[in-house]
């Protein structure tokens, strides 16, 4: 069909239009420009990707598989003192602690440095000395990276025991330049933009029951948690993102983590998003609430 508008009295053509307007000395050879109009974009202080792309995200209670920092010994040369870990990613000079069943030669709690052979094999040295492994047995030996989580805070981006971290995942460290981070579990946010650590085990108290009572979320009414599979029945579509500086009840209890953090065995079409998420950008000012959480 030919477009066309349509008066009281007359009938024109697109054509007719352009026509006219040539007539008068308009120019006509760019027709877009021609009928171009102010147009404005709205973008609302809302995470576009959960609102756009929600089936991409699940409601994990418990969050996604945590990522630690111990490296299992593949194997342990005593001929030669080396250690076997396939593609180690160790420096030279780096600072590792021992676990779990310790080789005799090796100490617990003690800090080495390592010697690097080739990508997958590696000494350790005790005051520069290299250290006599007189035991073959790897089973169970665990090698613990010395890791400076406060190094991470404030980046954009962080490779963290040879994974590259993305928002929503949950990172423990068991032998951290500072100890008050060791064997505590964090969820990372703000990544490509300032990576923020928020202590997983402070939000667990939230759990229990959704916070927001608006229709478009759920009927408060309906909540009835699956406790045998920690499956809610009902999640909070209108949430703001997870670690505000004020505590709010929202950011504490959001539990929308993204496909590509979870596990096979998180993903479950009973918590995927069936409708778009309207999650709020933290340390957004909230009506009549505080601005800093004290606990």
């Amino acid at each position: 069909m030919t477009p066309a508008v349509i008066s009281d009295k007359s009938k024109y053509t697109y054509r007719d239009i352009v026509n006219h307007l040539k007539y008068q000395g308009a120019n006509v050879d760019s027709h877009e420009r021609l009928f171009r109009q102010d147009f404005y974009s709205f973008s609302p202080m809302i995470d576009i990707n959960k609102f756009l792309n929600y089936n991409q995200y699940y409601w994990v209670q418990k969050g996604p598989k945590t990522i630690d920092t111990f490296i299992e010994v593949e194997t342990i040369n005593p001929v030669n003192n080396l250690i076997t870990v396939t593609n180690h990613g160790f420096k030279n000079g780096d600072f590792v602690q021992i676990d779990g069943n310790t080789p005799q030669g090796l100490l617990k709690a003690t800090d080495y440095t390592v010697l690097v052979e080739d990508d997958n094999n590696f000494k350790l040295l005790r005051n520069g000395v290299e250290v006599d492994i007189l035991s073959s047995s790897a089973s169970g030996t665990l090698i613990l990276p010395q890791t400076d989580l406060s190094d991470i805070i404030g980046k954009k981006n962080y490779i963290f025991n040879r994974n590259p971290l993305s928002n929503g995942m949950v990172i423990r460290t068991f032998n951290d330049k500072l100890q008050s981070y060791n064997g505590k579990r964090y969820i990372v946010e703000g990544v490509g933009d300032s990576i923020i650590l928020i202590e997983f085990d402070e939000l667990l108290g939230y759990d229990s029951s959704p916070y927001d009572t608006q229709p478009y979320d759920y009927d408060e009414s309906s909540y009835i948690p699956d406790s045998v599979n920690d499956i809610p029945s009902n999640v909070d579509y209108v949430t703001i993102q997870r670690g505000c500086k004020d505590g709010n009840s929202w950011s504490m209890r959001n539990r929308w983590f993204h496909i590509s953090v979870l596990s096979n065995q998180e993903i479950s079409s009973s918590v995927r998003a069936n409708r778009p998420i309207i999650e709020y950008n933290r340390n957004i000012e909230l009506y009549e609430f505080g601005s800093n959480y004290r606990g």
